[in-house]
């Protein structure tokens, strides 16, 4: 999301989806280099979000309240629910629209665009580096939903396969 949408001090991201763990992680990155960062999330989830320095929140429930806050330089769709054409028309007119999402349907429709980029899990050895500093120094902090011992994995894993939904990672701990 960083490099795609080339997030730096004074620009506005939006986050759809900014108390997953992915989202939760985004926000921090972009916060710590300088960005404006509007986050959507749950009614649950917005004290957490608050507590995580989002400049602004909104319920992702309701779009109406969301989108009048455009326009935004980036917009990093986390949870894939951001309807392409509607995350475009929020977005400057030099804005990027970062899905990690995407649908067949959602492909083609960004195809038609150079604002809409597809980001896949890569990692570089140079930007594990700076996100190991960013822990160390406490800026980048882990959502850590549950820690469970690992003799619990197998009853851990099982649970969450059956749909337990903690607000952040599971961690089996040594």
């Amino acid at each position: 999301m960083l490099l795609k949408g080339q997030v730096s001090s004074r620009k506005r991201v939006l986050i759809n989806g900014c108390t997953g763990a992915v989202g939760a992680m985004a926000a921090q990155l972009a916060m710590a280099n300088g960005a404006q960062v509007a986050g959507t999330c749950s009614r649950t989830s917005m004290e957490r979000a608050r507590k995580a320095g989002l400049d602004r929140i909104f319920d992702y429930a309701d779009p109406d309240s969301w989108s009048a806050e455009g326009p935004f330089d980036v917009i990093f769709d986390t949870a894939g629910t951001l309807p392409v054409g509607h995350g475009l028309s929020m977005l400057k007119p030099r804005g990027v629209f970062v899905d990690i999402n995407p649908t067949p349907r959602r492909l083609l429709r960004g195809m038609l665009t150079r604002r809409y980029k597809l980001v896949f899990a890569t990692m570089a050895l140079r930007h594990l580096a700076e996100i190991a500093q960013l822990a160390a120094q406490g800026t980048l902090k882990p959502t850590i939903g549950l820690e469970k011992p690992f003799s619990d994995a197998v009853e851990t894993i099982t649970a969450v396969e059956h749909g337990l939904r903690t607000p952040g990672r599971v961690v089996l701990t040594f």
